[in-house]
């Protein structure tokens, strides 16, 4: 269903939340759809992340990888990224559901910054000042550390180092990307 894959990708709430009366009922009613309906089709995704997370745990050494995260307890993680990232059963969903089903005493908020139809660089212009530009990937990662959240706050983007365990590029799986070429099939995302 066309509707569906629109709010799989498109998450109002981050692109339009600062405007007066943009709550749930009025995103269902943007969509479509009953507030009712609109949580469940939400909800199957969400089911979806949490079965595969549930899966991948059942590797007895990928789930001893998600205990070493280095996470600490009370600790908020956030995900820049694009389409990739922001998907309701993106990759990072995923690693939010392996944190509350492995780790669920850590209190570990994973917050998904990523944002359909924008680049990981156009998300990240978002948490740094205007202005300020800079060729040094690291420079602008750390202002955008800042920029989040309290002392704690991790960025994570797709295919970064940051993950301990081994990481597949999403991007190789990823509906408007040509799986031989990596390449994007002209698509917008």
């Amino acid at each position: 269903m066309m509707i569906e894959t629109w709010i799989q990708y498109t998450h109002l709430e981050k692109l339009y939340g600062y405007l007066p009366g943009m709550d749930e009922a009025l995103m269902a009613r943007l969509f479509g759809l009953g507030l009712e309906e609109y949580r469940e089709v939400k909800g199957r995704f969400d089911a979806n992340a949490r079965d595969a997370a549930r899966e991948l745990l059942e590797d007895a050494s990928f789930a001893g990888r998600v205990d070493r995260l280095p996470f600490r307890s009370g600790e908020t993680v956030v995900g820049v990224g694009d389409s990739i990232t922001d998907d309701l059963q993106s990759w990072l969903e995923i690693v939010r559901h392996l944190l509350e089903l492995r780790r669920p005493e850590g209190g570990i908020r994973v917050v998904n910054a990523g944002l359909s139809a924008h680049t990981t660089a156009m998300v990240l212009r978002r948490f740094v000042p205007h202005g300020r530009s800079s060729p040094h990937r690291r420079r602008d990662l750390a202002s955008a550390r800042r920029s989040v959240g309290p002392p704690g706050t991790r960025i994570s983007t797709p295919g970064s180092n940051f993950w301990p365990m081994p990481f597949h590029p999403a991007s190789q799986y990823h509906p408007h990307r040509n799986p031989r070429k990596g390449e994007n099939d002209g698509r917008p995302q």
